[in-house]
Formats: structure tokens, C-alpha cells, sequence
């Protein structure tokens, strides 16, 4: 039987984990029985009995630091906070002009590279500018076509996020 490149990856990743958390495992009851000679006992009160009828209450869990003061929630009306944020005076037309020639600008980079992605490497991760070929150093994802998604919507070109 021969297993794919994708689940023996799968598998080394989760044989890396089990090996990581049975080797910190130790040093971590360490660590908690020096805290606990340290500190006091935990105290747990005494849970609210709630009847058995087959469903997990939080009534029955003991609480080890139960809350002692609640404080009351404000009453009344809000007081106004000022505000913190600087009142721009109004654009001039030209200052407009000029905003809306990087905003095309950026538009028509963002499509310049979107039509050489879709162009030479379509469903690929990633492009490679200067060779017009793909690579795929993320298993094969499109990684590439997703990440475009967000920033077309950002750029308010929806034809292009459908």
C-alpha cells in the first residue's frame, strides 16, 4: 500500500507532537508539585445540587476560587468620552484627483499580477515572476488563488472574488 506524500507528513507531524508532549509531560508535573507545596490547598465549595436528569450542569462543577464581591454593573445615564479622533478638513479636488490615481494605480497592479497568476500558473501556490512558471511549496493548495480572494474584496473588485 502506498501512502500519499500528504498523509505521510500528517503522520511524521503528529509522531513530532506525541514525542514533544511526553517529553515537556514530566517537567511540567514537576513544576506544579513545587506550586502546589508553595500555596494553600485547594478548597473547593460545595456545588449547588441540581437534579440528574442526563445534562452536564455548571452547578455541580466545584469551584476552586469561588467570586466573594461582585461589584454592581453602572446604573444611570453614560457619561459622552471625548473624542480622540482628528477632524480632517475636506479634501480639495485636486488632493481627490491625486487619491484616485493610486487607488487605480494599485488596481492595476493587483490585476496585472491576478492575469499573469491565472495565465501561468492556475491552481498552482505560487508564481514565479521572473521564469512565467508555478511552484507549489504548500502541498498544492492555491495558495495563491485564496489569498487573492481577500484582497480583491478589499479592492472592491467583486467580479473577481466570485
Amino acid at each position: 500500500m502506498m501512502l500519499s506524500r500528504r498523509r505521510v507528513v500528517l503522520i511524521g507531524l503528529t509522531f513530532v507532537v506525541a514525542v514533544l508532549l511526553l517529553s515537556t509531560t514530566p517537567q511540567y508535573y514537576r513544576a506544579a508539585y513545587r506550586l502546589k507545596q508553595h500555596t494553600r490547598p485547594l478548597e473547593p465549595t460545595t456545588p449547588n445540587v441540581v437534579p440528574d436528569d442526563g445534562k452536564f450542569h455548571w452547578a455541580n462543577v466545584p469551584q476552586h476560587y469561588p467570586v466573594k464581591n461582585v461589584k454592581a454593573l453602572p446604573t444611570g445615564n453614560p457619561t459622552s468620552i471625548p473624542r480622540i479622533q482628528y477632524a480632517f478638513e475636506p479634501a480639495s479636488s485636486e488632493l481627490r484627483r491625486v487619491r484616485a490615481d493610486r487607488r487605480n494605480a494599485v488596481k492595476d497592479a493587483f490585476l496585472y499580477g491576478w492575469r499573469a497568476y491565472r495565465y501561468h500558473a492556475w491552481g498552482k501556490d505560487e508564481l514565479k515572476p521572473i521564469s512565467a512558471g508555478w511552484s507549489n511549496n504548500l502541498e498544492g493548495w492555491a495558495v495563491t488563488l485564496i489569498d487573492t480572494v481577500g484582497k480583491s474584496i478589499g479592492l472592491n473588485l467583486l467580479e473577481y472574488a466570485n
